[in-house]
């Protein structure tokens, strides 16, 4: 080889990333193709084509070629032991197998680089068309750790003319990833004969219609799917990248014209194009043409309209592309735009879901042709929906950010529909999304039962809970959104909500205070209730109950609150913890689902911490309400930190939050720098005192704790 690490052994290796920034792929000439230096079995210490894998070259054309065309090339590489992933293509004539250059390679993502013919590793341009290139990877495209295998695909346009046969030659490296270059790699070889096409068959429009529900009929900036023959000759749809930089006119030398201004191609395939139209004023009927790399189809009429109003629906043409509550299509894995659409998902009465539709006309603020949207903007041309014969109002009803003409419908399922498919039916205009009874449906199922698999104290994790104390109670199902109680909700005058988007909860009988809900946890202030010993828990979601949880309660269960299961939150002096600007106000009642960052106290410096579970005050907590004054612990106690017994000023309800106690001592004098653990018993029982929990940190200075905010989710 001509340069040091040989080929392919230099992208395994950290230190050449850095030293040689550019270095990336291999060397030219080790495809194995007549006139090349070998593969590169002699520098991975390995015989090519021995073991259980493979390399394969896929394009669309299968064994045949159009002069002139461009088309997709993947190169597949497979083996069950590999985790570092290499290869080397190149294309050649076969009347010059050694140094004829068939066509051109270029780049679609960041797999993989075209280098050119010379002593050492060089990118593109070449010196002229006719040296020899190559594909081959670059530093991201290894994908270290990645297992099974691998695809890398870009773009291959041949010779513009009849230049006979052309082989494509590929060298494959299924690395082990360990970083040396000659044990434990296996090299794969292959190639791939092509022959030039036959004369280009005519390109055939035979129907156009909408994206959608499959209506006939168009309107601006609308999804379209154009049906026919000869209409590409290649399939795939547009990348992220090309997206991005502005929504493509034209995809693999595909082009569409609708009523002669050019569309946005999203995806070819020889028998179907979908393109979103541009912006036109236009009324009445429009020609649509397709151009598929010179060959011009006649024009296709199809009947234009400012709405044409269609949902998208699954590829069974029944059931609508829904995601749950307010979440775009964006956070679905089986992604919008594609060429098959989502699956479908079920929704409960009274669930909130968002479906997805094209051509719903004019928004506010106006769109901009041939980009993604940026931002939500508002339907302006009245409409109105109906979901199982049920009017309903949407809460939002517009172009869904991060997409190109899709409308989105964030809208509530009405909770006495009954279970089943449900037509859902959109009117504008005098048009129908519904052209026929087998479309467009929403499946309502039956919530699933929500399942507790845990109780625990929601500031030491440990199980068991007291009256008026905070737990988090974890499970599945729990409630079909996430989010906290608001300051509207939790306040002096209406008191802590007991249901909370649908949820509620029961300890021992008795409504707990719901303060905030996801499917896996719930955080609840439990009841003022006299009983000890073992009581039930049972969770309430969209009129499912759990089954009951048994957990212990007692008169008392004392937890302290940390940021990070090791440090407490506290504040300093006597400022009391709605003084602090990483913590929600008072009137949300306090404890969060993210805790505050902890702050570090000096010798002698006064703070404040905080808790749950300490039991009678002098005054009664009032059941549900906000704590309006400070009222004092009545149990007696003791507390240690740092091995130091302490007498703290105040020791009781925090004003402003409900089952928050609050604790303000003077840190030792003599206490020295470092974590110093802090522990209350009261009752007999102990707050959590291990090497992890429940600590301040003691220095000097006045920098504070190096600890992020953690979720406690």
């Amino acid at each position: 080889m001509s340069r040091l690490p040989s080929l392919f052994a230099l992208v395994w290796i950290s230190v050449s990333f850095t030293a040689w920034g550019y270095y990336e792929g291999s060397d030219p000439r080790y495809t194995g193709a007549p006139g090349d230096h070998g593969t590169c079995t002699s520098c991975h210490g390995a015989k090519a084509n021995v073991s259980a894998g493979s390399v394969t070259i896929v394009l669309s054309g299968d064994s045949t070629y159009m002069p002139g065309v461009k088309q997709q090339l993947i190169v597949k590489i497979a083996d069950p032991t590999a985790r570092r992933w290499g290869f080397e293509l190149t294309a050649r004539l076969n009347s010059n197998l050694s140094n004829g250059q068939a066509g051109s390679f270029s780049a679609t993502d960041t797999f993989s680089v075209v280098t050119c013919d010379g002593l050492v590793f060089k990118k593109a341009p070449c010196a002229s068309a006719s040296v020899v290139q190559f594909m081959t990877h670059t530093t991201a495209g290894t994908r270290l750790g990645t297992t099974v295998g691998v695809t890398f695909g870009f773009d291959w346009t041949p010779p513009s003319t009849d230049v006979g046969k052309v082989t494509l030659y590929v060298a494959a490296n299924a690395a082990n990833g360990n970083g040396s270059a000659d044990s434990g790699d296996h090299i794969y070889t292959t190639s791939l004969e092509l022959s030039p096409a036959s004369a280009t068959p005519a390109t055939v429009v035979s129907g156009v219609v909408s994206r959608g529900s499959g209506n006939a009929g168009t309107a601006p900036a609308s999804w379209i799917a154009i049906n026919g023959t000869n209409l590409s000759n290649t399939t795939r749809t547009w990348t992220s990248d090309e997206s991005a930089a502005g929504l493509p006119t034209t995809l693999d030398g595909v082009t569409v014209q609708v009523n002669g201004k050019p569309a946005f191609v999203q995806s070819v395939s020889p028998t179907q194009i979908v393109a979103l139209t541009p912006s036109d004023t236009s009324t009445g009927p429009v020609g649509v043409e397709v151009n598929n790399n010179g060959s011009a189809s006649t024009s296709f009429s199809v009947s234009m309209a400012a709405t044409a109003p269609a949902l998208l629906v699954a590829p069974d043409k029944r059931y609508l592309v829904t995601s749950h509550g307010d979440n775009l299509l964006a956070s679905r894995l089986d992604n919008l735009p594609s060429v098959t659409l989502p699956s479908p998902i079920g929704a409960t009465p009274g669930e909130v879901i968002s479906f997805y539709g094209t051509g719903f006309g004019p928004v506010d603020p106006a769109i901009t042709d041939g980009t993604l949207q940026p931002a939500v903007a508002k339907v302006t041309t009245d409409f109105t929906l109906t979901i199982g014969g049920q009017s309903v109002v949407p809460s939002f009803a517009g172009l869904a950010p991060g997409f190109a003409g899709v409308y989105q419908f964030k809208t509530t399922i009405p909770a006495s529909l009954a279970l089943g498919d449900q037509p859902v039916v959109i009117q504008m205009a005098g048009q129908s999304t519904q052209s026929s009874g087998t479309c467009c449906y929403v499946q309502v199922v039956a919530p699933p039962k929500p399942v507790i698999t845990s109780a625990v104290s929601a500031a030491s994790q440990v199980a068991g809970t007291a009256q008026g104390s905070w737990i988090a109670i974890n499970g599945t199902n729990l409630a079909t959104s996430s989010r906290s109680w608001t300051s509207a909700e939790a306040t002096a005058t209406t008191g802590l909500p007991t249901t909370l988007d649908g949820v509620s909860v029961q300890v021992n009988g008795i409504a707990a205070f719901v303060q905030a809900v996801s499917p896996t946890q719930l955080l609840v202030l439990t009841p003022s209730d006299t009983t000890s010993g073992s009581v039930n828990i049972q969770v309430t979601t969209s009129g499912q109950i759990s089954a009951p949880f048994p957990v212990s309660m007692a008169g008392i269960a004392p937890a302290l609150f940390t940021a990070d299961g090791k440090y407490l939150v506290t504040t300093n002096g006597t400022d009391a913890l709605d003084k602090r600007p990483d913590v929600y106000p008072a009137t949300s009642a306090w404890p969060t689902q993210t805790w505050p960052t902890p702050m570090a106290a000096k010798p002698g410096e006064t703070i404040s911490f905080y808790g749950t579970g300490f039991g009678p005050t002098d005054t009664a907590i009032v059941d549900g309400q906000l704590q309006g004054t400070t009222v004092n612990v009545t149990t007696p106690y003791t507390l240690i930190v740092g091995g130091e017994a302490v007498m703290p000023s105040f020791a009781g309800l925090a004003p402003g939050f409900a089952g928050v106690y609050l604790f303000t001592l003077a840190i030792p004098p003599d206490l020295p720098n470092g974590d110093q653990a802090v522990v209350i018993t009261i009752g007999g029982l102990s707050t959590v005192a291990t090497d992890q929990c429940c600590f301040v940190k003691v220095q000097s200075g006045t920098d504070p704790v190096s600890t992020a905010s953690h979720s406690r989710q």
